[in-house]
């Protein structure tokens, strides 16, 4: 996962996720598949790290 900005405000945390990172492939009618990082792991930490917490994600 990409290092975010540290936005650290009053009441952030350091939080740990453990699960599967996905390889999602986004298909467009006329245009390239273009592949990006995915899964609820992933989406989860990136939703918190845009709140201000740091996130490290556990997977395999």
């Amino acid at each position: 996962m990409t290092e975010a900005p540290h936005h650290r405000v009053a009441g952030s945390a350091r939080i740990l996720l453990i699960g599967h990172v996905t390889r999602d492939i986004i298909r467009v009618p006329g245009r390239r598949d273009r592949e990006q990082p995915g899964g609820s792991v992933y989406y989860a930490g990136m939703a918190l790290c845009g709140l201000g917490h740091q996130v490290t994600i556990l997977t395999r």
